[in-house]
């Protein structure tokens, strides 16, 4: 399963605890609070305020322009963020961001939808909905703890902050109007091992009101999946594809996979970002696998065993690498970026003739390779590679990473073949 892939699309708040005074300093030495000292509050001694210190009332719906950044999407992203909490709603309508760490020009805009009890992510046109509803935002400064005022940006704001077993936030606040929140949380994607995430949202131009009821709502593509992709002629084609996956797991339902240019890619992100041990990637393997090429949306799959989020359950998913196509890449050819591929398991063919017949979506052919990941990467330097900006798109890595699989010798670029599982567990696992 590809689970940095999914964090990196889809930065959603499923928070758990760390503590808020090593955000402060992540901060500051990023440059990002180097106009904000922190002045002590005055109490009487048991913890009670004075007057002027009153608790803010923040408002319970307003509109308003956010710049926000995390560690897990370190892109400083625009987006207008319109909340009603009377409503149980909430929609952040993002702007275009070029994303860091992947080398292939494009631009994701990313807005997602909050109802009471779901909520609907849409990247480059692609909506998928996603296991987490409407939460209060400000819930926890009832019972927040004061922590002085604060100089920013020329202005005297109050800085108020809480911790918990669930969450630790800090806000800054203004005439009761929220000016800077920082949050240090848990994020996950069902599937995934909950990663730390800093977050940094910057509020400007606040309109306190109800916002349009059409500015809340979800997208209507959001209530169906797209049709499938047109094909002429056979459907039924087989391809080369590669998974970053644990040594001792070879199941492909319910995981995501990806041709070599998207596999590159995506390695070369995972890698990067130092999160290869979190995901439990210790080898990449290459399958052919015979598909019905008629694809639909791509889901986001995470975990061993698999759970897969907001695509085709029958269909073979896909999209361009990191969705960063109109409609995600979804029907396009993607020679200039790659493909990602998600298998559900309500699709996967015990036979090809079942395949033919139409009565499932995918089968797999045969296991070709697997290597170790520090093969290519350290080995053959890919990982120095996958920094280069080139056209096309990840040459030298790409070339590195075919040549790991074509060849054993390691003199030739190659890598050594570690093996894997008999045929009939491919067929039945």
């Amino acid at each position: 399963a590809m689970s940095s892939r999914a964090s990196a699309l889809l930065p959603l708040t499923l928070a758990l605890t760390l503590n808020i005074s090593s955000v402060l300093g992540e901060l500051r030495s990023n440059g990002i609070l180097n106009d904000v000292e922190i002045v002590e509050g005055r109490h009487d001694g048991m913890g009670r305020l004075d007057e002027e210190l009153l608790r803010p009332e923040l408002p319970d719906e307003f509109t308003a322009y956010v710049s926000r950044s995390s560690s897990i999407f370190p892109e400083y992203s625009n987006s207008t963020v319109y909340y009603d909490r009377t409503r149980s709603m909430e929609s952040q309508v993002g702007e275009p961001v070029t994303i860091k760490g992947i080398a292939i020009n494009g631009t994701l805009t990313q807005s997602i939808y909050y109802e009471a009890k779901s909520a609907y992510f849409v990247g480059n046109g692609v909506c998928r909905s996603v296991p987490v509803g409407f939460h209060d935002k400000w819930h926890w400064v009832r019972n927040a703890t004061y922590g002085g005022h604060t100089q920013y940006r020329g202005r005297k704001v109050q800085k108020w902050y809480a911790r918990s077993p669930l969450a630790n936030y800090t806000l800054f606040v203004d005439k009761n109007l929220p000016v800077l929140f920082l949050s240090q949380t848990y994020e996950a994607l069902p599937g995934m091992k909950k990663v730390k995430s800093n977050s940094t949202e910057i509020y400007l131009n606040i309109s306190v009101g109800a916002p349009p009821l059409d500015k809340l709502s979800k997208p209507r593509k959001c209530t169906a999946m797209p049709p499938p992709c047109k094909v002429a002629g056979n459907p039924v084609k087989t391809l080369s594809h590669y998974i970053a996956h644990p040594p001792d797991i070879f199941n492909l339902s319910d995981q995501d996979t990806a041709d070599e240019l998207g596999d590159t890619a995506f390695t070369c992100y995972d890698v990067s970002r130092g999160h290869t041990k979190a995901d439990d990637y210790g080898v990449i393997s290459h399958y052919r696998i015979s598909v019905d090429t008629r694809y639909g949306q791509y889901a986001l799959c995470n975990g061993y065993p698999g759970v897969c989020v907001g695509g085709d359950e029958f269909r073979v998913g896909r999209e361009a690498s990191i969705g960063i196509k109109p409609n995600g890449g979804h029907c396009s050819d993607n020679l200039d970026t790659g493909s990602w591929f998600s298998f559900p398991s309500k699709g996967r063919c015990t036979s090809r003739e079942a395949l033919i017949e139409g009565t499932c979506t995918w089968f797999v052919e045969e296991r070709v390779k697997t290597i170790n990941i520090s093969c290519p990467f350290r080995t053959h330097k890919m990982i120095e590679a996958c920094s280069l900006y080139e056209t096309p798109a990840y040459a030298t890595a790409r070339s590195i990473f075919r040549k790991a699989f074509l060849f054993e010798d390691e003199s030739a670029g190659g890598c050594k073949d570690l093996g894997g599982p008999p045929r009939r567990y491919l067929d039945l696992a």
